[in-house]
């Protein structure tokens, strides 16, 4: 599942469901390779500001697929890291990080925050 739509917002994370790659549900982004990277040893991250008053972040690792010229990123959410947490609007971004350590943050999210959103079933 790619993560934002054609427009650039991000879709939607209803509280307390899984986004699983068994469903085809994971977050997806296909970014460029930066120049040099190796992506052996590499990590991916995406985070979420809970807001500025919770003092938290949702902090998922992903996978790195390495396409030749860009990287696929995907990131598995299960419901446990959104049980609990309140509806609102959130920033958030993706990083990808070196064997060494180097933070390289790809996407982020700008105007387009993640709308975390409650469910009624």
């Amino acid at each position: 599942m790619q993560a934002q739509d054609a427009t650039g917002k991000m879709i939607d994370l209803v509280i307390g469901d899984d986004y699983l790659t068994a469903h085809d549900r994971q977050l997806e982004w296909t970014v460029d390779k930066p120049t040099n990277f190796e992506p052996a040893g590499a990590t991916c991250w995406f985070g979420v500001d809970l807001g500025p008053y919770t003092n938290q972040v949702l902090l998922v690792e992903g996978l790195i697929d390495d396409n030749g010229d860009t990287l696929t990123l995907n990131f598995e959410i299960p419901k446990a890291k959104t049980q609990g947490l309140k509806s609102g609007k959130c920033d958030w971004s993706v990083a990808i990080h070196d064997a060494n350590g180097h933070e390289i943050t790809s996407v982020r999210s700008g105007v387009n925050g993640v709308s975390l959103v409650e469910k009624f079933t």
